[in-house]
């Protein structure tokens, strides 16, 4: 699994090319050892079978239709900009951005700001593909009316880890117009290792547009769709989903001795606690809840978005 999260962080980062070769996908697929019937209960830490935890989640994907036999790689096509919107829940209508929140709200000023540039190019005149998405990360400011009302939100732009703070729904399609080119360009110079320094140039510009623009600290998010209104398989694997990944992760926050915490990378340290869905805590993965993402046939479906470095 290492070796699989390295490879998609070198596909997110821009330091490995466009296309995977034969033997890189078949490294790939080694990694993605998959559970058999006869092996799953020990791929998930239950040698003698009798979890009645996995056997509730295990019936939940055997009463469910999902697609088993296209061939999955390469059959999506990655965001250059996704928009992520804290909301406080996991559910939306439909058409989340547009149908859930009125056109005072930031949520459907960035549909708005989709529709005008969601398939425009870059300045080289490739493709440069924008979406969004309704998450469950909490409201920041919950004494803040405009907050609890959406017509101020916090953006986080991935995948470059960027939190855009306390824009207003009237401002929104303005301000990402202008920051636009800005990440195009960033984009552009993946041919160039991304540094700290680098990140930072860009931020200094984004603040001459909004003030409030910082980087984010997370050393990856994990986006899974809980839509169940559009899909309620989604709405079923998820919380499943979710719970898979929190187990792995915390396996790098048992009760260590100094010696061994002092060993311990930075990088892993404290990687993730349950339950902590604030951006601003310390944990160093989030996991989110988010509306449709596309594929629902192929549930659970999940992105991951991991910062360069790791």
């Amino acid at each position: 699994m290492t070796s699989l999260l390295k490879k998609f962080a070198n596909k997110v980062t821009g330091n490995s090319p466009d296309e995977l070769n034969a033997k890189e996908l078949s490294e790939i697929n080694d990694c993605l050892d998959l559970c058999s019937d006869d092996t799953k209960h020990e791929c998930l830490g239950d040698n003698d079978g009798t979890d009645n935890t996995y056997a509730r989640e295990q019936k939940v994907w055997d009463s469910m239709k999902i697609e088993t036999e296209t061939k999955l790689y390469g059959s999506s096509t990655p965001s250059n900009l996704q928009i992520i919107i804290p909301t406080s829940v996991h559910d939306w209508k439909h058409d989340a951005l547009s149908e859930t929140y009125d056109e005072k709200s930031v949520p459907y000023q960035v549909s708005q700001f989709i529709k005008k540039h969601g398939d425009g190019k870059d300045s080289q005149g490739e493709v440069f593909k924008i979406t969004g998405n309704c998450s469950s990360l909490p409201i920041q400011d919950i004494l803040d009316i405009e907050y609890m009302k959406l017509r101020k939100s916090d953006l986080l732009l991935l995948p470059y880890f960027i939190w855009v703070r306390g824009i207003k729904y009237d401002d929104v399609v303005e301000k990402l117009s202008a920051m636009l080119p800005l990440l195009q360009d960033y984009s552009l110079s993946k041919g160039s290792p991304h540094t700290v320094a680098s990140k930072q140039e860009l931020i200094v510009k984004l603040q001459k547009i909004h003030p409030q623009v910082y980087s984010s600290d997370k050393q990856c998010c994990v986006l899974l769709c809980s839509h169940t209104t559009r899909d309620k398989r989604c709405g079923k694997t998820a919380p499943i989903l979710k719970k898979t990944f929190e187990s792995e992760l915390m396996k790098y926050n048992g009760d260590d001795t100094e010696e061994e915490e002092e060993q311990k990378s930075q990088q892993t340290r404290d990687l993730y606690v349950p339950n902590d869905q604030d951006p601003m805590s310390k944990n160093k993965v989030m996991i989110v809840f988010i509306n449709h993402i596309g594929g629902h046939k192929f549930v659970a479906n999940c992105q991951v978005y991991l910062q360069k470095g790791l």
